[in-house]
């Protein structure tokens, strides 16, 4: 069933807090459980004229990921550093991103050594303090239950 608080709360993301305008091309990043304000956000971006890149995420899936990089491997550094250049690419011409944390268990990465957690966020600073500093951002806690 359709709740129309989505409605209501896409249209406030959108126009109030990321300021999106007809012809803006922004990104979203949501874990699965926040497909329903995924859903209500692309909906209001249609109405807007504006377009949107959707990426889905999933912490588990994150966690296995995590799992397969050694902070010690050099391999690791540069492909991480290699991401983080990609997504500076994909973001050049986007004015923003909406990301919304949706996690059903927020202790997922709590076995993750934090020596990777180190290494992953030290490769991706570059694609931070782009969209922190240089593009529009909002960051949603969605409830889960």
């Amino acid at each position: 069933m359709h709740d129309p608080r989505l409605d209501r709360l896409a249209h406030l993301i959108l126009n109030h807090s990321m300021r999106i305008a007809r012809g803006e091309a922004f990104h979203i990043t949501s874990d699965i459980s926040g497909i329903p304000l995924v859903k209500a956000l692309l909906a209001a971006t249609g109405k807007i004229g504006a377009h949107a890149q959707v990426e889905l995420t999933s912490q588990e899936v994150t966690r296995s990921l995590l799992e397969t990089y050694q902070p010690d491997d050099p391999a690791a550094a540069a492909f991480l550093a290699d991401k983080a250049q990609a997504g500076i690419r994909q973001y050049e011409k986007l004015v923003g991103d909406v990301v919304i944390r949706a996690y059903h268990n927020d202790q997922e990465l709590s076995g993750i050594p934090p020596a990777v957690l180190q290494l992953t966020a030290r490769e991706g600073k570059p694609l931070k303090d782009l969209l922190i500093d240089q593009r529009r951002w909002v960051l949603f806690e969605y409830p889960t239950f």
